[in-house]
């Protein structure tokens, strides 16, 4: 009943997010502008590799020898075995081992090289079932020999489990992503690891196989990977579904690399895992393409990725209804993130301390923040790049970017209907290159740089926020330059700053049916050769004791006034009369006072 309730969910999101993915049109109006040359970023390179299970049955050109399995064999049939461990032990290296149809008990120890197992029928139905030791343990003498599973369901059985085989033991559903580190740390990745799969030596190449602990993990706390690969191990799978147990709140993971040579996944299903869908813990050697798969209700991550100078690629997947971020990016990680559709997730991407590229990725209706770039610590540093995304519909910010030393590209990304932020910096964060984004619709901010933080922000189309376009101000502001965007439509300021530091500079913008188009308060700096029009208050507001420079701006239609000084001290309105004047005579305005 529960399963049922369950995918009756998935269907509704399902239905949902089609029905979702018919306004796309809406958000696509202001995308894509090309860039001149010298604005192109470039991309890091990816460990990104083109082994396939496919490539790899039609690579060998040796004689393969051939014999079968089958239960009901009878005694002294040539090439016949009652089990595949049997006929395991009569296998030399380039066997096929065809099995019967039907449900093997028993652990598999795969440890001669170039071995395939395969249904003997063409629609044959094999299950390889057990549990304590793994189901399928893989040993082969060298790191570049390789066995090829094709159509086998691999189940784990937790009633055998063996009391003298210890996993770690779950905690918390939900961390923070910056905790996710510590967690992986608690894995001792061994021989003797409860799990349905374990590479200790060399690559396994699955190919529509199915992978899963469905309806066998009632009342284990510890915590059971489906495939395991140990140091400098590989996996590639294609087309395989990788499950836990929808039946049950099971703590398992997908697939967990401890630092491998190679991991390769393509066109896989991967779903109901409470502890993460993929754990990869890199090193600078490993290659890694995680490809075009399906990902779907896991909890504690979706993808997590660690490992100093590693590149890996995570290209054209779509993950879904994750009670956790979608995809996590580790310290030092420099990950070619692209093309991926991540939809009611608790968020899109996070990235930690990493120089990884965010490129072309559609992120809608995350629970929190639809993308996090966050600094942890001021011995690192954080500077991704984040391009040509969609981001919108969040429950929290559409880019929050915080931590001294965070510093990302932001560039012609759509940032749309978030209910707090499009884009909020906080914790002495800084934007070097803000540009050619449209930012619109957020429920608060537009562009929020709270006191300590800077930005220049160039090129920009920001609009219809529904508190101020741009605000910022304070301590720590003076690197803040906002320059040549499109400042539009919001109902409250266009843009908002408070107690500006002198080296600011509002230059070239034209703000426009706003209800305040530039609001000063207690500011320094220049407000200069912006065009001010049809806001329905006033084209500049002034307020406290502001002293910057405002000149040759051109005023326009604006309501209420072109320009009001706003000062609660009444002794101050002979003054105020003075500023005005002056004001006047600087700008460009349709009228003079009277």
């Amino acid at each position: 009943m529960q399963d049922s309730e369950s995918s009756k969910e998935v269907e509704m999101q399902d239905q949902q997010y089609a029905d979702d993915e018919d306004e796309k049109e809406d958000f696509k109006e202001d995308k894509k502008e090309n860039f001149e040359e010298d604005e192109k970023e470039e991309s890091p390179p990816s460990g990104k590799n083109n082994y396939t299970f496919s490539e790899k049955k039609k690579k060998s050109d040796k004689e393969y020898k051939q014999i079968n399995v089958d239960s009901g064999a009878a005694p002294g049939l040539s090439n016949h075995y009652p089990t595949i461990t049997k006929a395991l032990e009569a296998a030399t290296p380039y066997t096929v081992i065809k099995i019967t149809s039907g449900n093997y008990r028993e652990n598999v120890k795969l440890k001669i090289p170039y071995i395939t197992l395969e249904p003997k029928e063409k629609c044959g139905e094999v299950t390889i079932v057990s549990g304590g030791d793994p189901c399928l343990f893989i040993d082969l003498p060298k790191q570049d020999d390789y066995v090829v599973l094709d159509s086998i369901k691999i189940k784990y059985n937790t009633a055998s489990t063996k009391e003298d085989t210890k996993n770690p033991t779950n905690t918390d559903e939900s961390i923070d992503p910056a905790m996710l580190s510590q967690f992986v740390e608690t894995f001792e990745v061994q021989d003797r690891m409860k799990c349905i799969v374990n590479i200790k030596k060399g690559n396994l190449y699955l190919g529509n196989c199915k992978v899963d602990f469905e309806g066998s993990m009632d009342h284990h706390d510890d915590i059971f990977p489906c495939i395991v690969g140990q140091k400098n191990s590989s996996l590639i799978a294609e087309s395989c579904t990788i499950k836990g147990d929808s039946l049950h709140e099971a703590n398992t993971i997908g697939v967990l690399m401890e630092q491998p040579s190679m991991t390769t996944l393509k066109h896989c299903l991967i779903e109901h895992h409470l502890d993460g869908g993929i754990i990869l813990n890199l090193n600078s050697e490993s290659l890694v393409d995680i490809t075009e798969n399906e990902m779907r209700v896991c909890k504690k991550v979706g993808i997590f990725i660690q490992g100093e100078d590693s590149l890996p690629s995570i290209e054209g997947n779509f993950i879904k209804l994750c009670l956790s971020p979608a995809i996590v990016i580790g310290t030092g990680v420099s990950a070619m993130i692209s093309k991926n559709n991540l939809y009611s997730d608790k968020m899109g991407v996070v990235i930690l301390n990493s120089k990884s590229t965010v490129y072309d990725n559609k992120i809608k209706k995350s629970h929190e923040d639809g993308i996090q770039v966050r600094c942890l610590g001021q011995e690192h540093v954080c500077c991704p790049t984040i391009k040509d995304n969609e981001i919108c519909e969040s429950n929290g910010n559409g880019i929050l970017i915080e931590g001294d030393n965070a510093n990302p590209k932001i560039l012609n990304n759509i940032v749309d209907n978030n209910k707090k932020c499009g884009v909020i910096l906080k914790d002495c964060a800084q934007i070097d290159t803000f540009k050619k984004n449209s930012i619109r619709k957020n429920y608060t901010q537009g562009v929020l740089i709270v006191e300590g933080c800077s930005a220049i922000i160039e090129d920009n189309t920001i609009s219809m926020n529904l508190k101020a376009n741009i605000a910022y101000g304070g301590q720590g502001s003076q690197n803040t330059k906002i320059i040549n965007n499109v400042v539009s439509g919001s109902v409250a300021e266009g843009i908002f700053v408070v107690e500006g530091h002198e080296n600011t500079v509002i230059v070239d913008n034209k703000v426009e049916k706003n209800k305040d188009g530039i609001v000063l308060y207690n500011s320094k700096g220049s407000c200069k050769d912006n065009t001010i029009r049809e806001n329905q208050r006033s084209g500049i507001l002034v307020g406290g004791q502001t002293s910057a420079d405002i000149s040759n701006n051109i005023l326009a239609a604006n309501i209420c006034f072109q320009i009001l000084i706003k000062d609660p001290r009444q002794q101050k309105k002979k003054k105020d009369k003075k500023k005005l004047k002056e004001l006047y005579e600087c700008n460009n305005l349709e009228e003079a006072p009277s």
